[in-house]
């Protein structure tokens, strides 16, 4: 355990003494994975092309079929990307949206992304193109509702080239150039991206989040973040006092009590281990963590990847 401690006679860029003593203490841990956020689907920050004007999507009803931006069904306090599609036929037609900047990927390396399914059961691919030059495709079946991580890992995952299956870490390094959405089974959907993240699957030194010593409540981040399968969950009471710790789907549903009575005041830390209530194991996507004491009240974002 690291501590840093800076006295009341240290002064700000103004002059002006601290007001009291502060003191962070923190910890190192061991992440599973780091994985870079490369979009969160922000406005400036938009990384798919517009369907509507992409040569390969077919089959459509124009007036019916657009990508925006969005944070009614968002996570957190950020935006969501949303596809809304209509086919002109049962089982014809597809939505294709080109990646604004195309993800290389080397062996060893992970390609990750939030997926709101609409349980439509048809087809959401991608399109990644090998060192040989062949389009391969990485794809998952549209078979469920609420946020999902759709996530492909060079060294382990398969691809597919027409029915034959390849595996990725052949073929690197792959450029993920494209998305698209095939009609198979239903007419119409929406679908939510949010969090487009890189990274490498491989263990590495964090930090613990610092935690104040002055007297607030806090919340801290939880780590490792994206995790699987067990995260920590730090939190500061600076008096005894009655404080609840819960984990929340996106939809607002509690998925797991943490901690629930009196604790004494000092630093706190609590494990999820990815399961509900019922000790199940809960799928993969994101949930919040949300800390109530008195009239404190916050809320953090949790990413399970399995």
């Amino acid at each position: 355990i690291f501590t840093v401690q800076l006295s009341n006679s240290i002064r700000d860029l103004n002059g002006t003494n601290l007001p009291q003593a502060l003191e962070w203490r923190f910890k190192t841990a061991v992440a599973p994975e780091a994985l870079d956020i490369l979009s969160t689907f922000a406005s400036a920050d938009q990384p798919f092309s517009d369907p509507l004007s992409h040569a390969q999507t077919v089959g459509i009803v124009a007036d019916s079929t657009s990508f925006s931006l969005t944070a009614e069904a968002a996570v957190s306090d950020s935006t969501a990307g949303r596809l809304r599609y209509v086919f002109r036929e049962a089982s014809s037609g597809a939505v294709f949206m080109d990646l604004t900047s195309p993800l290389r990927l080397n062996n060893n390396e992970v390609a990750a992304m939030f997926v709101f399914g609409d349980g439509s059961e048809n087809i959401l691919r991608w399109h990644l193109r090998g060192n040989d030059g062949v389009i391969y495709h990485f794809e998952k079946t549209l078979d469920w509702t609420g946020w999902r991580s759709m996530r492909l890992e060079t060294a382990r995952d398969s691809l597919l080239e027409g029915n034959r299956q390849v595996a990725a870490k052949s073929v690197t390094p792959l450029v993920w150039e494209r998305i698209s959405v095939s009609n198979t089974k239903s007419q119409r959907g929406e679908i939510l991206f949010e969090d487009l993240l890189h990274g490498h699957p491989r263990s590495v030194a964090v930090t613990e989040p610092l935690l104040p010593t002055p007297a607030q409540f806090t919340l801290a981040q939880n780590f490792p973040n994206p995790f699987n399968p067990v995260t920590a969950i730090p939190y500061f009471m600076p008096s005894a006092a009655a404080v609840e710790i819960a984990v929340y789907d996106p939809l607002g549903q509690r998925v797991r009590m943490l901690v629930e009575g009196w604790r004494p005041p000092g630093e706190h830390r609590v494990q999820w281990d990815g399961r509900n209530s019922q000790g199940a194991n809960v799928a993969s996507g994101v949930y919040f963590v949300k800390m109530i004491s008195g009239d404190f009240i916050a809320v953090r974002k949790l990413l399970l990847m399995r």
